[in-house]
């Protein structure tokens, strides 16, 4: 079973420690050597055989705590190094994510509209009580707003409550963002609206002089793009 990182850290620390005690036990045992060789030379040995011995031992004792000193130094440099990445990868990790939540957002806003069969349904149920059948229009000519009227249309047309003068070709209507229902009778457009509201859509409203109910299909709305 793998280790929590807490406990391969103590483990470390641990185990670091034990190596300083190591090295410094081999320092303390080069210098006794050092002493030893000095103190219990006999006349028999050359002056500089001993001065050599005691000049090893110190110099390897000067290296292992040369090794100690700075290792230790190294090591905390690295713990830091260490930090300093993971504190960018960190931010490259959330500028990352950041971009690809404002990608989506973006794709959604500038994605066509959709009349989903969902939508339709409860459009259409809300609509067949009062038997109110509607006039769509488009308000201009591009590919967009042509499509989204269409499925209007398809709708309304399977449900029977297609107006006979349903017209997706550009109307004379001043081209309002969104949908937008008008009719003589406020009645007819609340109902309208309900039932849009039902299908989770939303919509304007305005009075006009013509009979009937019409769905004026105009073009999607501005998104309001942010800057990060």
């Amino acid at each position: 079973m793998a280790k929590a990182e807490i406990e391969l850290r103590e483990e470390f620390e641990r185990y670091g420690d034990r190596e300083n005690w190591s090295a410094w036990l081999i320092v303390a045992a080069l210098v006794m050597e050092a002493y030893a060789a000095w103190h219990f030379s006999t006349p028999d040995k050359l002056w500089y055989e001993t001065a050599f011995l005691i000049i090893a031992n110190l110099a390897i004792a000067a290296g292992v705590y040369g090794e100690i000193r700075f290792g230790r130094k190294a090591d905390a440099v690295a713990e830091q190094l260490k930090q300093i990445s993971d504190e960018k990868i960190a931010a490259s990790e959330k500028a990352a994510e950041e971009a690809r939540l404002e990608t989506e957002r973006l794709r959604e806003k500038l994605a066509w509209r959709e009349l989903t069969p969902a939508q339709a349904a409860k459009l259409t149920a809300g609509l067949s009580a009062q038997q109110q059948k509607i006039n769509v229009f488009t308000v201009g000519d591009d590919p967009e707003r042509r499509e989204y009227a269409a499925m209007f249309v398809a709708a309304l047309s399977s449900a029977g409550l297609l107006d006979s003068h349903a017209n997706l070709e550009t109307s004379p209507q001043p081209p309002s963002p969104g949908l937008t229902v008008s009719s003589p009778y406020e009645p007819s457009i609340a109902l309208v609206v309900s039932a849009l509201e039902q299908a989770g859509l939303a919509a304007s409203t305005s009075r006009s002089v013509m009979g009937g109910v019409c769905l004026w299909v105009g073009p999607k709305p501005r998104p309001q793009l942010g800057i990060l």
